[in-house]
Formats: C-alpha cells, structure tokens, sequence
C-alpha cells in the first residue's frame, strides 16, 4: 500500500507540473503569435503562424540505380533514370529501343550508390537494395486563404487545449487518489471525461485533417538549374495522409470502459455501507 501511494505521489506531481507548465506555454505561444512578427524573442522561438502550419504527409523518395545522359554534337539529346539494375544500362541496342535515341550516339552513365556507412568496420556496411524510400512526416505550409489558415490555427490550438485538459484531469484524478483510495463519483467523471478527451482528440483531428486533404493531392518537388527542370534529379513526392493516432484512440475507450468499471465499484460501495 505504501508504494502505491508513492506511485500516486509521483504520478500526481508529474501531471501537476506537466499542466502548469503546457499552460505557461500555451501563454507564452499566443502571445508571440499576437505581439511578434516571426515568433522570435531574443533566442527563444516558437512555431508562429508566419512560418506555416504542419500538415501530416507521406514522402515517397525514388532514387533512379542509374542516370544515363545522351550527347550528340556536344549538346544533350535525352536522357533517361533506372530503377533496376537488371534493365540493360550497358545496351546499346536496348537504350535505342528504349529511349529512341542513334545508337551511336555518346552516353554517359552516372550509378548511384545508396548505402548506409559503418562506424566500425568496412565490412559491415548495409547496402540498400531498394530504390525507393517511404516515410510519414509533416510538412509547414502556408496559404493565402483566411479560411484555410483560420482552420490550420483552430486545429494547432483545439488539439493544445485537448491535451491541456487532459492533463488537469490526470492531476485531479491522482490528487483525489492521494487523498482517499475508493470509487468516488468524482472519480468515476473525471475518468468518463478523460477517456471522453482522448477519443475527442483523435476524432477531431481526424476530421480536420480529411477537411484538409480535399484541397490537396500530391504535393510534388521539382529541380530547376536556373530555368531548366533537372529530370535526372531525386523524385520526391509527398501526399496528405490521416493523422489518426490508433493508441491513444484505444486508450480513450479503455477508460470509457474503467469508468463504468469504476461506477459499478462506487454502487457496491455504497451498498456495503448501506449494510454496515
């Protein structure tokens, strides 16, 4: 019992600091956001709205095996990016076919090598056989529609505020506990309403975030050596993806479930004092 009760100390103080200090924060960043222009005080900055607003995206990075560039009377008449290294790259026939291009023309061939280095030894060196890289990240984007910004702002904050008040529920919860161990109908709420926020959350930003992905498709990288788009360079594209956290979505309905669990605990609590 006695190490049940420093758990819930420790548990109690964690979440208690953890709220005061998310809601200095939240003060800190609304007021940067109202009273500078890029965030910055001194060395301290925060994400200002003036450097956009993360969107959750998939990155799809293709890295081409090989490019081969053609040159006929010095300048360059084609080129053309493996993904394999089984296509034939040293063919003279099949890059005519291919590319449609004289056999005779002069060709060079640049090999990418993707690999990851070792710190220790040569010989443990991972080579990497794919030639494309997938990821899940955001980026910061930014728009001249007030409406689209006015929606990037609410769900920036609204899922502040969300995680805000879980926190306080957190350290209500265990306060309560540090003072008395029994199913109270205040613990009983406290508990609804937490599993309540948790599945809020993600309920929310899931919704925001299909909001958003109507204006959206795939959000595409070009290269450009001055006016010239570089079609030999790395493909990268990024495409909006749900942001949709299934853990704490779980999380949310298990203590939906507890407090029910906790509910039943309070009747039979009652009833047993009713009976004494």
């Amino acid at each position: 019992m006695r190490s049940n009760t420093y758990l819930i100390n420790i548990l109690h103080q964690f979440f208690a600091i953890g709220f005061w200090f998310g809601f200095a924060l939240c003060l800190f960043t609304i007021a940067l956001e109202v009273f500078t222009e890029n965030g910055k005080v001194g060395a301290l900055h925060t994400g200002h709205y003036s450097r956009g607003f993360p969107v959750p995206v998939r990155i799809d990075i293709s890295i081409p095996d090989s490019i081969v560039t053609y040159e006929a009377n010095g300048s360059v008449v084609g080129s053309s990016r493996y993904y394999k290294e089984d296509l034939g790259i040293n063919n003279e026939a099949f890059l005519a076919r291919k590319n449609r291009i004289p056999v005779h023309t002069k060709k060079e061939i640049i090999k990418n090598d993707m690999h990851i280095e070792s710190r220790k030894d040569e010989k443990d060196r991972l080579n990497i056989n794919s030639s494309k890289v997938y990821t899940d990240g955001y980026v910061n984007v930014t728009s001249a529609s007030v409406f689209l910004n006015t929606v990037f702002f609410v769900k920036k904050y609204l899922l502040f505020f969300l995680w805000l008040a879980c926190f306080y529920l957190l350290k209500k919860i265990f306060f309560q506990l540090k003072k008395t161990f029994s199913f109270t109908n205040d613990l009983v709420k406290r508990v609804k309403w937490l599993g309540l926020l948790f599945v809020a959350k993600e309920l929310i930003q899931l919704v925001i975030v299909i909001f958003i992905a109507q204006y959206y498709d795939a959000i595409l990288v070009d290269s450009y050596s001055g006016d010239t788009l570089l079609s030999q360079a790395i493909d990268i594209t990024m495409s909006p993806r749900l942001d949709f956290n299934i853990t704490i979505f779980v999380i949310g309905l298990s203590f939906l479930v507890l407090s029910s669990l906790f509910q039943m605990g309070n009747h039979i609590e009652q009833e047993n004092q009713f009976t004494i």
